[in-house]
């Protein structure tokens, strides 16, 4: 009986048990047993005594797996949805073995499996036994479709194959030119925005560029549709994804409600309401885009993108008297590519850019592989044309193990569940149908037994010396067999080309002013940083003169505020990464930090420019005051600016400096800075608990003197 079943009344008879007898006990008054009562204290009894503990334990045909200590009426439903995505299961892995039981609440059996043999049996040998569960697709549905990603069966096999010949190797050559022009478009526009000459350097926020990057790689490469969200960072479209992947707490707590209520997508919450909205936006785009790429297959012959080539396949089938595929099927295409194609690609380069800055000395040697094979990247005066023919980054040999170890140590996608159709059996345990497995590339990518005692480690260099247990279903992030990942080889290239372009502009650094992403990594598809990721970014390319002003920023964008902080001349170096720039769609600061004497003074800035023109928003003039002598010794006095109120001053807290000399700040220290930590959010809710039940309390009161007055 894995799973929870509601199609019978037991449930909510249970839920009536309960509530009489709260009812019973705070009326005082005595309840004869009915029927209906009787039958809800059995159903009551049923859930807790024989699923949360005798079948489970004594009749269950998974009772010989190994076990994860627990009772199972509420299971290890705690740790699995407070830790990070895998993190859990890594943990009962390396203590109970390859294949492990745990619970998730009222005694529902799970499965992980992280072992070769088992893995092939779900991936290669029988994996149309195992589809996903329909509880898993119904988020994903709204927003990604019925697409490649989420068909099963005979449906599955023909989309494939359908659409394989857009993915094909000399497709992803046909598609890599538009790689580099929207990569070296995306850095451009990072150097205007940031305005960073010389030595200085500020924080860049690299999830959202990312985002917007790769989203107009794949409407140009596979629609042929210049999406354009890099300069248009406020399009109807952008905005539906930020919709989708919102990570404030009520938003996770119903969607993981509705993992197990699929009712609860019809409460008017903020959360369903955003969701509706960013399905219609994707939904339309979706609509007019197959429109148009239908009518142009039938009057041009030659495919210059990927749904181009799907279409006219599509054509093709149709001609030899086979179906094809329909036009709904061919939007939840679209709707896949779109999703799929762009936000996981982006968060597989954030990570990589993250650990390049906590790992210095791999982000060097990767530039100078860079360097050595793309010398034109470092050049300032250089343009790039598509009629150009660059170097293949699949020929960077040091540039491929890093993106593949980064997509090893933290996967972009880090589980795939599966559920059984038909009884079957794994690695030697008989599996009945309808039990939930679980493949958690987050957990199998750092397994001792594949990997090696450093399997915690990240280390590239790993990838020239790999030892014969790390076979290929060690790497899980693409999944194997015929779910692998269709769009693998041109996820591949596309990350490649834009770490080439990212690491040619900038030398990354981690900013200690930002919350670590590793410690705030929230899962929803994609397992991302909570806040986006700030790094410290320095210019590589020296440019010759002062770049010129960039356009103002579109109308609908959310504008953007200077954070600067002091910068002592007599010690430049230390403070190389004390010029901030931030976004208040990125950051929640309802304030924003100055130093005393503005970053851009009246000497520095073009008697000609205007607040129009300029890329940064200059804050009201303050009077100029006399910093201290030594920084080091004394925090800087800063001013708060705030177009509405005048301006108050504060004094920044000091700066810690741990063993090692790593410089680093308290979490919360800045005020204003972001939000407190999710478990003391939690805590709050918790303690307003009991005045929320206040109502219903009087209610049960009033009811009871009601009650002996009659």
């Amino acid at each position: 009986m894995p799973g929870i079943k509601f199609n019978t009344p037991l449930p909510l008879f249970a839920l009536a048990a309960a509530a009489s007898f709260y009812c019973t006990r705070k009326l005082d008054e005595e309840v004869w047993p009915t029927t209906p009562i009787l039958t809800a204290y059995v159903s009551l009894a049923y859930w807790v005594i024989w699923r949360g503990w005798l079948y489970p334990i004594y009749f269950s045909s998974l009772r010989h797996v190994p076990t994860v200590p627990g009772f199972p009426l509420w299971g290890q439903f705690i740790p699995i949805i407070f830790e990070e995505c895998g993190i859990p299961q890594r943990r009962w892995h390396r203590q109970h073995g390859p294949i492990i039981r745990y619970f998730f609440p009222f005694g529902c059996e799970r499965l992980s499996i992280a072992n070769d043999t088992s893995i092939r049996h779900l991936t290669v040998k029988n994996p149309y036994n195992f589809p996903k569960p329909v509880r898993a697709k119904l988020w994903m549905v709204r927003i990604l479709g019925e697409g490649v990603l989420l068909a099963e069966g005979a449906d599955h096999v023909y989309q494939r194959k359908t659409l394989t010949p857009g993915f094909s190797i000399s497709a992803i050559r046909t598609f890599t030119p538009v790689f580099w022009e929207k990569a070296l478009l995306m850095a451009d526009l990072q150097r205007r925005q940031l305005d960073v000459t010389g030595k200085s350097s500020a924080p860049l926020e690299v999830l959202e560029w990312l985002n917007r990057c790769t989203l107009d790689i794949i409407g140009m490469a596979g629609f042929g549709y210049d999406i354009d969200s890099l300069r248009e960072a406020a399009l109807p479209l952008r905005h539906a994804y930020r919709l989708v992947f919102n990570f404030d707490l009520a938003s996770r707590i119903l969607h993981g409600a509705q993992a197990f209520f699929p009712s609860t997508k019809h409460i008017p919450a903020q959360m369903n309401r955003d969701m509706e909205t960013a399905r219609g936006i994707i939904m339309d785009e979706a609509t007019r885009i197959i429109k148009d790429k239908l009518e142009e297959a039938e009057r041009v012959p030659t495919a210059k993108d990927i749904l181009a080539l799907i279409a006219q396949e599509n054509l093709k089938l149709k001609a030899k008297g086979e179906a094809g595929l329909s036009f709904e099927t061919m939007r939840d295409q679209i709707m896949t590519f779109l999703g799929a194609g762009h936000d996981t690609t982006a968060t597989g380069v954030t990570w990589t850019i993250h650990l390049l800055s906590i790992h210095p000395q791999v982000q060097t040697r990767l530039r100078d592989e860079i360097r050595e094979h793309m010398p034109f990247l470092f050049d300032p005066d250089w343009t790039y044309d598509r009629s150009m023919t660059l170097t293949d980054p699949d020929r960077l040999p040091y540039l491929d193990n890093v993106c593949r170890e980064s997509l090893r140590y933290i996967p972009p996608i880090p589980m795939t569940v599966r559920q059984s159709v038909a009884d079957d059996v794994i690695d030697g345990y008989k599996v009945p149908a309808g039990t939930v497995v679980y493949m958690l590339a987050n957990a199998i990518n750092r397994m001792e037994w594949f990997w090696g005692d450093d399997a915690d480690t990240f280390d590239p260099d790993r990838w020239d010396k790999l030892p014969e247990t790390a076979v290929p279903n060690a790497f899980m992030t693409f999944l194997q067999g015929p779910r692998g990942c269709l769009g693998r080889k041109f996820a591949e290239v596309e990350m490649k080309v834009l770490l080439c372009v990212l690491l040619s502009r900038w030398e990354f650094s981690r900013d200690y002013t930002a919350e670590d992403p590793e410690d705030w990594k929230m899962w929803r598809l994609v397992l991302r940083p909570r806040n986006g990721l700030a790094v410290v970014a320095k210019p590589v390319i020296m440019p010759t003169e002062t770049p010129p002003d960039s356009p103002a920023l579109p109308p609908d964008e959310p504008p953007t505020d200077p954070t600067c902080r002091y910068r002592s001349p007599d010690n430049d170096d230390d403070n190389d990464n004390d010029n901030h720039l931030m976004n208040e769609e990125f950051f929640d600061q309802p304030s924003y930090v100055v130093a005393p004497t503005p970053c851009n003074t009246p000497a520095e800035q073009s008697p000609t420019s205007t607040p129009e023109e300029s890329p940064i928003n200059t804050p009201p003039e303050t009077p100029a005051e006399t910093p201290p002598a030594s920084p080091a010794d004394a925090p800087p006095e800063t001013t708060h600016v705030d177009n509405n109120r005048a301006p108050e001053t504060h004094v920044q807290p000091p700066v810690e400096r741990p063993e090692g000399g790593e410089l680093r700040r308290e979490r919360g220290a800045r005020p204003g800075a972001r939000r407190a930590p999710f478990p003391v959010r939690a805590f709050r809710l918790l303690a307003i608990l009991p005045r929320l039940m206040a109502p219903g309390n009087r209610i049960l009161v009033w009811l009871r003197h009601r009650r002996l007055q009659l």
